[in-house]
């Protein structure tokens, strides 16, 4: 793998949390009620991450909003104002005092990200990025706003004071620099306080970021924002035990001053002894080696080992080539089971160790270490992970992908199981069996049939498919950032389609190939038929015509018909091949008659039916099947109707069809221009359901008479009354 490839994606610019605020919120009904008008209005491809933290959406992505005008300023602006309910903000000030900090122009579209100020004074961590498209629509929006600030904006103390209590605070005597301090409000707890923030530079490697409560002086929170990772060495595997022995190489590990020592961790993870102690040296030097010829015994080597391989794989690969920056994990070795894990309720890191059985000490061996560290990053983002349903199996083939890309090798896991020598899943499976038929019904090696780990194989190997035809850097991108758009229950069509979406949007070339290699592993879901035509000719049949869908699975259509706007319903199903019908149930007639129309869908294999295509529209002169009734009376009736004669114009009969949702005492009755009752077609007690009439006007001159329909229904008194014109032309 080429480790000097760089890019910045959509993942370094989601606005971090600020984490001292740590009370979860939840969001108001009327959030709710505003994002369900917002998948009403915009689309339901939108999806919705809260804010636990704020309340607030968190992030939003999968679909596009309206078409927004003027600067990027006011255009961010006024998606929120668009949005005010589901921000929930009591007023439009909290967002006419947002700023733009800065707007980035990438591949994918203009990032805006805007800063918070309340009454001109900083709100802590709260920022909020918006992604419009080239035609200004809003793609993605995702950060944190607070809202509901109320307090006293007026410090109680002075800056020195906030100073001097921030000294006191860390024990600190002698500064090498001014103080810089800024008044801000702090997110604390679920409330807001109003601070000094307060910046002492003690050392090279000591620069305090404080802040001292603005009212009582009390220090709330400190934290160094300078690195105090050194670069040192310790003894490691570069790979596992059966691919070379111990090599002694570069490990980033932590000075502490204060205790003139070095811990052995970093910014990206923590390995905990059994004592709930960080390892520690006074050379900054781990060499630690496992004794005699077995791999088991030393418990400081695997922690060296485990922290060596997660930074390699944070900073190398999830870093500087995928542009995302993970936060710190705990790591815990010599766990006493045959298996590695990623703990998503405690989030920490754990690698078991045997000494009997097939299984080895999981912390020695890369591709493991990668492959749980890919778990806690895919969690960290989407929230996926589990053993269930796809989402579990898409969870396993997440973290066998991207182990294994780093690795540049399809073979995982070569070295933990004694019974095979080669590896314990592989990528480059074949897809005429590991597809989503065989869902459930795949067992591979230790992995038994319906687990995660053997259906994950279905995915991982078509994002090696991915990854062979695209190659690695471009196959890396387009799937670790798809992950952003997934829910934490995802579906594999949920994953394709993100993976459609931003490929789409970046390198649309790549499309064809996506969509055949998902398709060999029985992944994919129809297209949408193409432009449905309709050619009529009066007296004639419907004929229908469409081109032919050409995506693989592609099984056959369904044609659906509505008559006279009673709701559209299934006719007929066709082959794959077939491109054109004729509805031989209708008579073309002409604008006078009742409309007929038509749409198709596609469906695949495994039965998935695909949206409708568009609606085609044309007169029923007549009805030469009793289909079309059947239909009509498949309708679940929820009131009176009568419905539109034909044919209309006429001569010399007509018919005439009413619907009744209940029994009811109904009058039905024909009237020439001066209101003289002409004919009774109905006069009586009439059960619930569709019913037909013919009026036979052969002895009536041409001209304009009036169809009405009086009707009360016995079940509830309803009374319903409807007239229509029809024309006699003889």
């Amino acid at each position: 793998m080429n480790t000097l490839r760089f890019r910045i994606i959509i993942l370094t610019f989601i606005v971090l949390p600020f984490l001292i605020s740590a009370q979860d919120k939840t969001p108001q009904t009327t959030q709710k009620d505003a994002w369900s008008k917002y998948q009403d209005d915009n689309g339901a491809d939108w999806k919705l991450r809260w804010n636990k933290k704020t309340g607030s959406p968190a992030s939003m992505y999968g679909g596009k909003s309206k078409e927004y005008e003027g600067s990027f300023e006011t255009k961010a602006k006024s998606f929120l104002k668009d949005n005010i309910e589901l921000f929930d903000f009591e007023n439009e000030s909290y967002i006419d005092q947002l700023i733009v900090t800065k707007t980035v122009d990438r591949k994918e579209g203009t990032f805006v990200r805007l800063k918070q100020l309340y009454n001109n004074i900083p709100v802590v961590g709260g920022e909020y990025v918006t992604r419009f498209d080239n035609t200004n629509k809003v793609t993605y929006a995702g950060g944190y706003l607070y809202n509901k600030i109320n307090l006293d904006l007026t410090p109680k103390i002075s800056e020195s004071v906030a100073i001097e209590s921030a000294k006191i605070g860390l024990n600190i005597m002698e500064l090498k620099s001014q103080p810089l301090t800024e008044v801000v409000i702090l997110p604390w707890d679920g409330n807001y306080s109003l601070c000094w923030k307060v910046l002492l530079v003690e050392s090279a490697i000591g620069k305090w970021e404080c802040f001292v409560d603005a009212q009582n002086g009390a220090l709330i929170y400190h934290e160094n924002i300078v690195s105090n990772s050194v670069t040192k060495s310790g003894n490691v595997y570069l790979t596992n035990p059966g691919n070379g022995g111990i090599t002694s190489d570069s490990i980033e590990v932590e000075y502490v001053g204060g205790k003139n020592q070095f811990e052995l961790r970093n910014n990206f993870a923590t390995p905990i002894n059994s004592s709930g102690q960080v390892i520690t040296s006074t050379t900054g030097n781990f060499y630690y080696t496992p004794p005699g010829s077995t791999v088991y015994d030393n418990t400081n080597f695997d922690y060296v080992n485990t922290l060596y391989h997660v930074f390699n794989f944070a900073t190398v690969y999830i870093r500087d080539e995928l542009g995302y920056t993970p936060s710190a994990i705990d790591i815990y070795v010599h766990q006493n089971y045959d298996n590695a894990y990623f703990d998503a309720e405690t989030s920490v890191l754990r690698f078991g160790q045997t000494l009997t059985g097939d299984y080895f000490d999981f912390a020695k061996s890369n591709d493991m270490i990668y492959h749980e560290y890919t778990h806690f990053i895919i969690y960290n983002i989407s929230g996926i992970y589990g053993f269930n349903d796809e989402k579990g199996a898409m969870s396993e083939g997440y973290a066998d992908y991207f182990a294994c890309s780093f690795t540049d090798d399809s073979n995982w896991a070569e070295w933990l199981h004694t019974t095979y020598t080669t590896h314990l899943r592989k990528l480059n499976t074949d897809p005429a069996t590991f597809n989503y038929s065989n869902y459930d019904n795949i067992s591979y090696r230790t992995s038994p049939v319906g687990s995660a780990h053997a259906n994950g194989m279905i995915w991982s190997g078509a994002l090696w498919d991915l990854r062979t035809l695209l190659g690695d850097s471009l196959a890396d991108e387009i799937i670790f950032t798809s992950v952003i758009s997934l829910t934490s229950t995802p579906t594999f069509l949920d994953g394709l389609n993100a993976i459609l979406d931003y490929a789409g949007t970046v390198y649309p070339s790549t499309i064809p190939t996506i969509k055949t290699i998902f398709c060999n592993r029985e992944i994919s879901f129809p297209e949408t038929p193409g432009l449905l035509q309709i050619s009529t000719s009066s007296g004639g049949f419907v004929q229908l015509n469409w081109p032919l869908n050409t995506e693989c699975n592609h099984s056959g259509y369904k044609i659906y018909r509505d008559y006279d706007f009673n709701g559209f319903q299934l006719l007929t199903t066709v082959g794959a091949s077939t491109t054109s019908y004729e509805d031989r149930g209708i008579t073309v007639g002409n604008k006078f008659d009742p409309k007929v129309r038509y749409k198709i869908s596609a469906f695949d294999v495994s039965g998935q039916e695909s949206s409708t295509s568009n609606v085609v529209t044309t007169y029923a002169g007549g009805i030469n099947s009793k289909d079309v009734l059947n239909n009509l009376k498949e309708i679940q009736l929820t009131k009176f109707e009568l419905f539109n004669a034909y044919p209309n114009p006429f001569n010399p009969q007509t018919n005439i069809n009413f619907s009744l949702p209940e029994k009811s005492n109904t009058i039905l009755s024909v009237y020439n221009t001066l209101g003289m009752e002409i004919k009774t077609l109905a006069n009586g007690i009439l059960e619930k359901g569709i019913h037909k009439r013919v009026l036979y006007a052969s002895q009536l001159p041409t001209g304009i008479y009036i169809v009405k329909i009086n009707s009360r229904g016995l079940e509830t008194n309803k009374k319903y009354t409807q007239t229509q014109k029809i024309i006699l032309i003889k």
